[in-house]
């Protein structure tokens, strides 16, 4: 997908193109169950599956046994089960409601913006496409506002930014982020 971005990108005459890999570190690991449920609601799920996945994450207590010795009983606040097969699908749906909550407030931000920027989502990882390199910056921040919400942050240490035909500059707020991310 990518690659098409930048084909094209390469094929229009001084066109600007910018691409900003995400990573979402430990994503399912982080989840709030609550903001998840209503983003599951919001998506349209029946009452009948949003009770049974409030069953699955409400009231989560755990401990740790090691050489024979178990810890105390501690209650798990955030993420969802890795290895249960329906925990990608409630990740699937989290991520369609951030990125649809942050297009609705970049698009209040700035107006419509619908050939403009774009993202991809694969799993845990997020491509912002900016095709005149210009609404990246802001994006990204909506884009972080909003993965806050249900317990996401992204890894700005991992973040890969590749600007094509253009060199064009992301603001110091986002490239003093990235300094500090490496300097932890």
């Amino acid at each position: 997908m990518a690659r098409r971005f930048i084909d094209k990108a390469h094929a229009i005459k001084n066109n600007k193109l910018v691409l900003l890999a995400l990573d979402w570190p430990k994503a399912f690991d982080s989840i709030m169950p609550g903001p998840m449920l209503a983003a599951l609601e919001r998506f349209g799920l029946p009452a009948d599956f949003l009770a049974m996945i409030n069953a699955i994450y409400d009231s989560r207590t755990f401990f740790v046994s090691d050489s024979g010795q178990d810890s105390t009983t501690k209650s798990q606040s955030a993420g969802i089960s890795q290895g249960c097969p329906l925990s990608p699908f409630l990740f699937v749906i989290v991520m369609i409601v951030i990125i649809t909550d942050a297009r609705a407030a970049l698009r209040d931000s700035v107006g419509d913006i619908s050939n403009e920027v774009t993202e991809v989502l694969y799993a845990d990882d997020t491509l912002i496409v900016d095709e005149h390199g210009e609404l990246a910056q802001i994006y990204i921040d909506i884009i972080t506002i909003q993965g806050d919400h249900y317990g996401l942050a992204f890894n700005w240490t991992k973040l890969e930014y590749i600007c094509v035909s253009d060199v064009h500059h992301l603001s110091f707020n986002l490239m003093d982020r990235l300094s500090n991310a490496s300097r932890r």
